[in-house]
Parts: structure tokens; C-alpha cells; sequence
């Protein structure tokens, strides 16, 4: 995941207290031509942003100019879940098609959508997934 997005290219950040929808509008906003996304639901009025830094930064200024109150960039330099992880992807995809894979003997719930899953092949593709899609883990309690 490093070599995909590395050391300085990426950032993440945390945003207590705001809407979804808000914090998805200021993301498109400070997006430009770079990537800044929600990459974690973790719960209601908690969500984690990742993209090219510069991206998050801007993100975060925005986010201030609106009144929220709490968002702290992480202490991390991969943009876990974002779609600057989709050559990581790609590459675990390739590794996991040399594996041998069995069906779980209990149901898996993906944070990707919150689904409970008991196919190979949906779980193969949700822990490809969650590397460069969102993650829902307020929508995912079991």
C-alpha cells in the first residue's frame, strides 16, 4: 500500500460533529484536480477523509470556514480506502487469485457495503474493494 500512495502523497483526517452530506460537499469542493474523499463511516457524526494531501488540507480549511469544530488530520501517510489505493487493489487481487479459498462457516459482514456475505467470490471482491472504496462501519453493526 506504500509504494501505491507514497510517504507525503496521501494524508487522512478525522471530522467529528458534521453531516455526511457535509462533509461529501467539501470534499468535492476541495477535490480540484486531486483526490480528497470520505473513506470511513465510523459513526454517526464521525468520518475519516483521505486523498493526496494537499487535497486534505484544503478539505480541512473548508471544513473550518463551516463551523466544524473538530477535524484532525491522522498520523498516517496511506489514504486507506480512497481511490488512490486502487493499483493496491489491483496488485491483492492478483495475489489472492493464486489462493485456494473456502467457504466461511459463518456469514462475513463487509464494511465495504455493510452486507453480510457467505460466497467466496463476494468476499474476495468486498476485501478488494474496501482498499479503495469507503468503508461503513456505522452501517455494519452486526
Amino acid at each position: 500500500m506504500q509504494e501505491a500512495a507514497p510517504a507525503g502523497v496521501g494524508a487522512m483526517a478525522a471530522v467529528l460533529g458534521a453531516e455526511d452530506q457535509l462533509v461529501l460537499d467539501v470534499c468535492a469542493e476541495a477535490a480540484g484536480s486531486q483526490v480528497v474523499v470520505p473513506a470511513n463511516f465510523n459513526s454517526p457524526g464521525q468520518i475519516v477523509i483521505g486523498g493526496d494531501a494537499d487535497a486534505v488540507d484544503r478539505a480541512l480549511a473548508l471544513l473550518a470556514e463551516k463551523g466544524v469544530r473538530k477535524a484532525v488530520k491522522l498520523a498516517v501517510s496511506v489514504p486507506s480506502h480512497t481511490p488512490l489505493m486502487r493499483e493496491a487493489a489491483n496488485r491483492l487481487a492478483e495475489a489472492m487469485a493464486g489462493l485456494s479459498w473456502q467457504a466461511p462457516q459463518l456469514p462475513v459482514v463487509q464494511n465495504v457495503d455493510a452486507k453480510v456475505h457467505d460466497g467466496v467470490d463476494a468476499i474476495r471482491t468486498a476485501l478488494v474493494q474496501q482498499l479503495y472504496q469507503p468503508v461503513h462501519a456505522a452501517r455494519a453493526r452486526c
